[in-house]
């Protein structure tokens, strides 16, 4: 008997085929194998026409396998010329078992020299198998979980398209059947809004003039809500004509919900810096001027030679109260837009009402008398809320001013304390004119002053905007009761806080005022002097930097006045810098806009200086100081003066460093009440 060969008479597309394959005769003799069979069995493939490793198929199996192949396969393959799927075991390299499933089939060679039959078997190592099963599974079981829609979209040579095959996701997305839509997809179609059906048709047909990738977003209106989807496909042309694509939806409707929300808020954030940018600006050029306007006016007022006659005094205030008026709305403007984009801090603290109280009724006393009103007040001694006592003490002021402003002549105002569970009220009433329905709906809209600017009273419509606005911060609430001809009550509510415990004696080191204009401090024995701060040099030099003219002269006004310390001005960085390196300043005022650098640059330089690292220095700004700290201009100083400057507080204050004492933290005008 000839021995096997590998000299196939097979096909070269066999031959390449990466699974494996093999001939044999009824007998059972190998005929050839190809590569990927002694691939699988670990050996080396024959060269040529030598012999076959293995001469007979038997030879291929385990001895368990060989049975099953001998008893199972052979029988029923010569028998009925097929055996699919019989699952067997190879004998591999020493010591290995591949478990295959083998196919087999009859086979007649085309040109073969031999006419007789021979056997084919194609055998799949049982992993592969497994795991493409499993591909398979998983597929199936990923395409009805994916988080869209798998589908295909058939467009036949007939024109009718159809869904030839999709997940479950599409019929439960469009509420339409797979049956329907395998019989006609313009059922999808219509579910499309008529705004984007246009759009959606031309993409398509130009994904399959270009035979290019599909991408598009339309809408679609189901069970009455309109949903966005964004689809993917591939397209595919067909042999027999038309097109396929194969495709992926998915609903996009909360991703572009919260695109849109995102957009909102990017378009809400540049609105809102645009308008702190706006405001700082309009503020800045604002103060500037206002800083000659008051700070002149002081002047004149003060200037013993000049012997003003009463109209010309009378002038003079009237400018000072034109330029409160404006400084009054740039600083409600500002205050204002703080408070709506959360940019104002506010510190809540124990507050007492009655200290509080009495402050307020004594600012607004000029005012009760220039309106022929009287004020009653009726506050417990040690009832306490939760509050922020600056911003709690502005909107109590803006209530007594509204009180005085909009009441009868010879009037009343009353100022009294409220409690009830867990809250404590500041109720302001007045004998005005009250307010009608309709003007109460409107009282918190800003700018709206009710009619009130027909009638000559001054005001920017802003205050109670603000209180309450500060009042929601600090946790508490604003209530207006009013009624057409019988006056107004605004009460301020604000959260408890505990009464003080009774105090048994003060504390050591507390004041304990003994009687007018005499005071002691407990613990320190009588006779006792208290310590003496220690002494400043002689004429400590104060350094003033500011590029504006004005108000150098206005300092240097100031200054002229001063007996106890000395001025230095400059009007850019570099002359600061050349004037304090010849002689080191005890006090810094700089500005912080300059033409050369901005004043924390400047102060960073001068503090480089010997003798300067600690100098105290104080930023004179008409920045708002929220603004210049959002900047980081105003952190290295030690104080913020906003212009315009008080002259008057300016000196004191200045007056007041040379003893020895602190500096204020702000020295800009702080008008009265306006009525």
């Amino acid at each position: 008997m000839t021995a096997p060969t590998a000299a196939p008479l097979l096909p070269a597309e066999l031959l390449a085929l990466p699974g494996a394959v093999a001939a044999f005769d009824d007998g059972g003799r190998l005929h050839w194998g190809n590569p990927a069979l002694w691939r699988l069995l670990d050996e080396p493939a024959p060269a040529g026409s030598g012999p076959l490793p293995r001469a007979r198929l038997a030879e291929l199996f385990t001895p368990a396998a060989r049975l099953v192949y001998q008893t199972g396969v052979l029988p029923v393959l010569l028998a009925t010329g097929r055996v699919d799927e019989a699952y067997l075991t190879l004998r591999g390299a020493p010591g290995a078992q591949v478990p295959v499933v083998a196919n087999f089939c009859r086979w007649r060679p085309a040109g073969a020299a031999d006419p007789g039959t021979l056997n084919l078997v194609v055998l799949v190592q049982l992993r592969d198998r497994k795991r493409l099963d499993a591909a398979l599974l998983r597929a199936r079981r990923t395409s009805e979980q994916v988080p869209g829609v798998l589908c295909q979209l058939l467009l036949p040579a007939d024109g009718r398209p159809r869904v030839p095959w999709s997940n479950e996701a599409l019929a439960l997305l469009l509420d339409v059947s797979l049956e329907a839509m395998q019989q006609d997809a313009r059922l999808l179609l219509h579910r499309v809004l008529a705004a984007d059906r246009p759009a959606l048709q031309a993409s398509l047909r130009q994904s399959a003039a270009d035979m290019a990738p599909w991408h598009h977003t339309f809408r679609v209106r189901v069970r009455g809500r309109v949903h966005w989807l964004q689809g993917r496909a591939t397209p595919q042309a067909l042999a027999e004509g038309g097109m396929v694509w194969h495709a992926y939806l998915e609903d996009v409707t909360e991703h572009r919900q919260l695109q849109q929300r995102l957009l909102d808020q990017e378009v809400a954030a540049r609105a809102a810096q645009a308008k702190t940018l706006f405001l700082a600006r309009v503020s800045h050029e604002l103060r500037t001027p206002l800083n000659a306007v008051l700070g002149f006016t002081r002047l004149l007022e003060a200037d013993p030679t000049l012997a003003l006659s009463p109209i010309q005094r009378r002038h003079l205030n009237q400018i000072a109260h034109a330029g409160h008026a404006l400084l009054a709305l740039v600083n409600d403007l500002l205050d204002l837009h703080r408070l709506d984009s959360g940019g104002e801090v506010l510190a809540p603290q124990v507050c007492g009402l009655e200290a509080l109280v009495a402050d307020a009724c004594q600012l607004v006393e000029p005012l009760l008398r220039g309106a022929h009103l009287t004020l009653h007040q009726s506050v417990p001694m040690g009832l306490q809320v939760w509050a922020d006592p600056r911003r709690l003490s502005q909107c109590l002021l803006n209530l007594l001013s509204n009180a005085i402003k909009y009441n009868r002549a010879g009037g009343l105002v009353q100022v009294q304390a409220l409690s009830q569970a867990g809250e404590v009220g500041l109720a302001v009433r007045d004998t005005g004119h009250g307010l009608s329905e309709a003007q109460r709906e409107h009282l918190f809209e800003a700018f709206n002053r009710l009619g009130a600017e027909q009638q000559g009273q001054e005001g920017t419509g802003l205050g109670l905007v603000i209180t309450r606005s500060l009042m929601q911060r600090m946790g508490g609430r604003i209530e207006v009761q009013s009624q057409l001809g019988l006056g107004s009550c605004v009460t301020l509510w604000l959260p408890a806080a505990p009464p003080p415990p009774p105090q048994g004696g003060a504390a050591p080191g507390s004041p304990v005022f003994e009687g007018p204009g005499q005071a002691r401090v407990v613990g320190q024995a009588a006779g006792q002097d208290a310590p003496a701060a220690a002494p400043l040099p002689s004429l400590p030099l104060v350094l003033y930097v500011d590029d504006g003219p004005l108000n150098l002269v206005l300092i240097q006004a100031v200054a002229a006045q001063a007996s106890a310390w000395r001025l230095a001005c400059a009007a850019d960085g570099a002359e600061a810098l050349a004037l304090a390196a010849q002689e080191p300043p005890h006090l810094l005022l700089l500005d912080l806009s300059l033409p050369d650098m901005d004043g924390a640059t400047l102060l960073r330089q001068l503090r480089a200086l010997p003798g300067l690292a600690q100098v105290p220095a104080v930023a004179v700004s008409a920045h708002d100081r929220t603004h210049a700290q959002a900047l980081g201009l105003a952190q290295p100083f030690d104080h913020y003066w906003t212009k315009p400057l008080d002259l008057a507080r300016v000196r004191q204050a200045l007056d007041g460093w040379q003893a020895g004492a602190g500096l204020p933290d702000e020295l800009g005008w702080s008008p009265p009440p306006r009525a």
